[in-house]
């Protein structure tokens, strides 16, 4: 028979890597020895930038008998572009199946309605389903090759949409080859992503991964070891572990010193790692950070919250750690150097602005180094997207939509929230300024000591970042602008973010980071903004201090303008070169060390972990110890994790558990304030000079976030310092 023609249709993100999801269900398929002699399978990559048409000209012109995408929330836009396309189209067409996420549940029902080009949608693991049609065409091409596939949804002879048999998995990785070995995906260009387990126990409302899903299945170490050398030999230098919560098993720091070893072995081709981290972080999170660390592979961790507001958890089904639990892995990382940073998500049903305002600041008080705050999205195949009138979401599309450049858009607008029932769209667009002063302020590092230090005077980083937002709009009359053409770019970033909604989040940190720092470039030479950014903290504060009454002695003033100039001087600046030496009045550099030991490693009651034994507070989803049986032998499937072991979420948060992190940022405050006496700053007081290194001195690339997540090892460091 004539070989039957797959096109498997890559649609890019933001990265160039291979289609691992592909290529998994090429690989499966061709387990099968007689889809593997019959069938041809093509892989096409399209950026994100290619116009739908020239992807639809491509795919008619390759006359194919099938063509497989992976439908997503990132690349659904230019699916339905494509499928329209396709539809006006008086050529022939091809079958067409579609996987992933957005072909799941009602969302994907009213796809294949709405698209009657769409034979199939596979709803759950896609291995199973590409097999079945795989065998199903060799078996029959000229007859419906989804009809009897597993996990499918599909159309019958009568034009009912249904679903097939459901639920069908594979309970032990292995069984499915690796496309790398196989020679069916290229180990480049990296990132390349991997996975070493598959499924999630959680069922956060907010996220896909643990819907039909919640049961954790597992790859052995043996595939895992010939997979990395594999690797090492190609000499990849940037990975993406894929799993929902790598770190969820005790072993899981067996893979990491798996791949430290090989990496030594072959001279450190591995040198940068992202990672999914374990949603219930703990010291074992820290303990692989620690050793990719060591493995010369550079890493962030997250210590990931989204929210403290108890009605916000509460609807979402996904609980914050207790607050000591959270500080203490936040003091270990920073004794082991470790880049750490923490998600929060701005618009979550059940908490309204001042809420939202109070959370961030006891995140804040924790003294973590980072915080990605993200904009809500409402997923295809989550609770928040099949319920969202319950929650009173209104998206972006139902509030008229955006008249933003396709180019601009996120690739999320479709789904961004623009208010709910507790936020009109005012406030939505209020904490999309939020995302920016955060930024500024908070992960660029230019604010985060002279915050601290204003505890002294009982001021909370909330009324900081209120008086930043009324600065945006104008409303702080006796600031000095004019003199600020620095501001004035600040601000036309921000704003331009917060009042065009729906565009893309990442590229607004990256525009921001850079109209932070980069002035211009001259002679192929960058000029850095640091004068002007110094001169700007200066009055920033100065107006703050003025508007709050504070700070209003001549020694008093001098201590504030030491805490900026030394926090501005300390901060993240890649490729900046500081002078010989800097003069202050004062020791804020021993002083700064004195208020981290008051934020990290004091033991006031808002430290002491509940007493139920592991540091963790009564929680609801996620705080029972999940129960993990040991290790398989090598022939035997690795053990799974599911969700029967997991508690069903409460519909109230424990009382001992609300308590601590509200008081949280008032206690921080309050041990701040005690050290930060008359007779303490006066003992600091003398002529200080001090020397400085940066560490960081190349500039980050464009595609990376080390703004957000990896700035704490980036921070310009005292070397040396004397008194005169």
């Amino acid at each position: 028979m004539a070989k039957i023609n797959i096109l498997m249709l890559d649609l890019k993100s933001y990265y160039p890597s291979p289609a691992y999801q592909l290529g998994l269900l090429a690989a499966y398929a061709m387990e099968e020895e007689e889809v593997k002699k019959n069938i041809k399978f093509t892989f096409t990559e399209h950026p994100r930038e290619q116009p739908a048409k020239e992807i639809v000209d491509m795919a008619l012109a390759a006359d194919v008998d099938l063509v497989a995408a992976s439908n997503y929330a990132w690349n659904y836009i230019k699916i339905c572009e494509i499928l329209d396309l396709l539809t006006a189209s008086q050529a022939k067409l091809p079958r067409i199946v579609l996987g992933g996420s957005n072909s799941a549940g009602t969302f994907g029902v009213e796809m294949m309605k709405r698209y009657p080009v769409i034979g199939a949608m596979v709803e759950g693991e896609g291995e199973p389903a590409f097999r079945d049609i795989c065998a199903s065409l060799v078996d029959s091409p000229s007859k419906n090759p989804f009809i009897n596939s597993r996990n499918c949804i599909v159309r019958t002879d009568g034009g009912d949409v249904v679903r097939t048999s459901m639920n069908h998995r594979i309970e032990f990785l292995d069984e499915v080859p690796s496309p790398y070995l196989m020679g069916i995906l290229p180990a480049e260009p990296p990132p390349i992503f991997y996975e070493t387990n598959r499924g999630c126990p959680y069922r956060c409302s907010f996220c896909y991964w643990g819907n039909g899903n919640s049961r954790v299945y597992r790859m052995s170490h043996e595939r895992i070891r010939e997979e990395m050398e594999f690797f090492a030999k190609h000499k990849v230098y940037a990975f993406w572990l894929a799993d929902a919560n790598f770190g969820l098993f005790p072993d899981d720091s067996e893979i990491a010193a798996m791949m430290v070893e090989i990496n030594s072995r072959y001279g450190y081709p591995f040198k940068n790692i992202g990672v999914n981290w374990a949603k219930s972080s703990s010291d074992r999170v820290l303990e692989i950070a620690s050793i990719f660390k060591k493995g010369h592979m550079s890493c962030t961790t997250t210590l990931a919250l989204q929210s403290v507001t108890a009605e916000a958890e509460n609807q979402m089904r996904r609980y914050a750690m207790a607050p000591a639990k959270f500080v203490h892995l936040i003091s270990s990382a920073e004794k082991k150097n470790i880049d750490t940073y923490t998600d929060i998500i701005w618009g979550l049903p059940g908490e309204n602005v001042d809420e939202y305002l109070d959370g961030l600041d006891a995140v804040i008080s924790t003294g973590v180094p980072s915080i990605f705050i993200h904009q809500l999205f409402l997923l295809p195949g989550t609770e928040f997207y099949d319920h969202r009138e319950k929650y009173g979401f209104k998206l972006l599309k139902e509030a008229g939509g955006t008249t933003l450049h396709a180019a601009a858009r996120s690739d999320y607008w479709d789904y961004i929230v623009v208010s709910h029932a507790k936020m009109s769209q005012e406030e939505m667009i209020r904490g999309a300024r939020l995302l920016g002063i955060s930024h500024f302020l908070h992960n660029h590092d230019l604010g985060k000591v002279v915050n601290f230090y204003l505890a002294r005077y009982g001021i909370a980083p909330r009324q900081i970042y209120n008086f930043f937002d009324d600065l945006l709009l104008g409303k702080v009359e006796d600031f000095p602008e004019a003199k600020h053409e620095f501001f004035s770019k600040i601000r036309e970033v921000i704003l331009t973010f917060a009042n065009n909604i729906g565009l893309d989040e990442i590229h607004f940190y990256r525009q921001l980071s850079e109209a932070v720092w980069l002035k211009e470039v001259v002679n192929a030479v960058p000029v850095y903004h640091e004068p002007e950014v110094r001169a700007f903290m200066h009055d920033f504060y100065k107006a703050f201090c003025r508007k709050y009454d504070i700070c209003k002695t001549l020694e008093e003033m001098d201590i504030l303008f030491d805490f900026v100039e030394y926090n501005v001087l300390i901060s993240p600046k890649p490729s900046w070169k500081p002078a010989p030496g800097y003069a202050f009045k004062y020791d804020v550099h021993a002083i700064w060390q004195d208020m981290m030991q008051q934020i990290l490693y004091a033991k006031d009651e808002d430290r002491v972990a509940p007493a139920n034994g592991n540091g963790a507070a009564p929680r609801g989803n996620g705080s029972r110890r999940i129960q993990i049986t040991g290790r398989k032998k090598a022939h035997e499937q690795p053990a799974a994790i599911t969700s029967n072991q997991l508690p069903v979420a409460s519909n109230r948060q424990p009382a001992t558990r609300e308590e601590p992190w509200a008081a949280l940022s008032r206690n921080v405050r309050s041990r701040l304030a005690k050290l930060l006496s008359v007779e303490y700053l006066e003992r600091r007081r003398g002529r200080i000079i001090y020397q400085i290194k940066n560490p960081w001195m190349f500039p980050p690339s464009y595609t990376n976030l080390d703004w957000l997540l990896g700035n704490r090892s980036k921070h310009c460091i005292v070397t040396k310092f004397h008194a005169v």
